[in-house]
């Protein structure tokens, strides 16, 4: 887990002690990325196109360097930190659970919510459903 995300965790336990609803979201993969468990993708602009570089010893500031986010070890670190559990959930898992997804259907039936950011991930703590919301089953 990067840095900035530990000291993320332990400032909000240091002033939400009690715990605080947390919902953490970003990309698990990500496309293009270089070799390796984690990797970051390493992409620059040239002419209003994406280069995708094949290596990250890039020149300083000549490109935006992604990583995924590890949720496992996100949410294992929240754990150590808090000393409450999480629950990591998909992008469609959180939106059949939480969205009116039926408003986002397309009449092809395509669903952009649900089927869309496939590699996004959110890291859950303590927080119920809302309890005026009904489920209704995926399409």
């Amino acid at each position: 887990v990067p840095t900035r995300a530990l000291l993320l965790l332990e400032t909000l336990q240091r002033v939400a002690p009690s715990g605080a609803h947390l919902i953490l979201a970003d990309f698990d993969a990500l496309p293009d990325a270089l070799p390796g468990q984690n990797a970051p993708v390493v992409q620059s602009k040239a002419g209003g196109k994406s280069v995708f570089h094949s290596d990250y010893l890039v020149p300083i500031g000549s490109a935006d360097i992604f990583h995924p986010t590890d949720f496992g070890s996100l949410r294992e670190v929240y754990a150590q930190v808090s000393g409450r559990s999480a629950t990591v959930v998909s992008h469609a898992e959180f939106c059949i659970r939480y969205a009116d997804y039926g408003k986002t259907r397309c009449l092809n039936g395509y669903n952009p919510l649900l089927e869309d950011y496939m590699n996004m991930t959110m890291l859950l703590s303590h927080w119920d459903p809302p309890k005026a919301h009904k489920k209704r089953p995926p399409p």
